[in-house]
């Protein structure tokens, strides 16, 4: 399985990214808490699709890179109202990594 690494995703997203957002990323480094490895396990949940950003803002939506709900996520870190987390696609393996709105994960499974 082979993991991309989150500039890459950027990459391939384009530059839907809204600038600051490298500042925004930068803060939330420094002030974000780890989610222990027992509570990392996450679902989606909702009607819609779930977008991932570039950086825990709104501004920093990445529009073509999303999860559906019922999907599988695993936490890494929180900060404010959204939650860092990893999406291993089930057919295709490819890795996502990026930011979601917390208030959109339930607790789920450990993958």
């Amino acid at each position: 399985m082979k993991s991309i690494p989150l500039l890459l995703l950027l990459a391939v997203a384009g530059a839907q990214a809204a600038p600051g957002c490298g500042r925004v990323l930068a803060t939330a480094r420094g002030e974000q808490v780890a989610v222990a490895g027992e509570l990392a396990g996450r679902r989606v949940e909702g009607k819609a699709r779930l977008h991932f950003h570039s950086a825990p803002d709104a501004a920093c939506r990445l529009r073509d890179v999303f999860v559906v709900p019922g999907d599988a996520l695993q936490a890494l870190n929180e900060y404010g109202i959204y939650t860092e987390v990893q999406f291993v696609h089930p057919r295709t393996g490819r890795i996502t990594q990026g930011w979601v709105e917390s208030g959109r994960l339930a607790a789920g499974r450990q993958h």
